[in-house]
């Protein structure tokens, strides 16, 4: 919950000065400035999307550990990970409009934006495959969910430490 607020209060810091300059300045805004916040609006929004695929990855992480380690049982750790859901899948989904929305002629920013879609999608199957474990708990289910951590892992580290070219 505190992840989700904290990224609604990012949200929020991020829209308001657009808002309050547009209002200010009118004709003063050249089209150099509009450029410029877009651009920076979309380097912060790109940043607290990675935050938000590092958050998934390691809150579910907690809840996985303690409902290994005993800590909760498979129906508290099913409605725990509801929380982690809700901050995959609204990332997931503003990426993807995001995306639409972007130029293909802006190959940088699609490839970014590919990265983070990426690593999300990876995290839904690892989400996935922790549910079922909750649920079912089986030998299957745990191998499952050790394959999509490696898989989650791999992406995260190549989007914090691309590999040279």
């Amino acid at each position: 919950m505190r992840v989700i607020t904290t990224l609604l209060a990012c949200a929020i810091l991020l829209i308001f000065p657009l808002a309050a300059h547009a209002q200010q300045g009118g004709a003063e805004t050249g089209e150099g400035r509009v450029l410029q916040l877009a651009d920076a609006y979309q380097d912060g929004y790109l940043r607290m999307a990675a935050v938000s695929c590092f958050s998934v990855y390691s809150t579910s992480g907690f809840i996985f550990g303690d409902f290994l380690n005993g800590v909760i049982d498979g129906q508290t750790a099913i409605n725990s990970m509801e929380h982690v859901a809700l901050l995959h899948s609204v990332t997931y989904d503003s990426i993807s409009e995001i995306q639409t929305l972007t130029p293909a002629e802006d190959a940088l920013a699609q490839h970014e934006l590919g990265s983070l879609k990426d690593i999300l999608e990876r995290e839904n199957r690892l989400l996935s495959a922790i549910l079922d474990l909750f649920s079912e708990g089986g030998v299957e289910q745990m191998e499952q969910v050790k394959a999509e951590l490696v898989l989650v892992e791999q992406a995260l580290d190549d989007y914090t430490n691309p590999p040279a070219e």
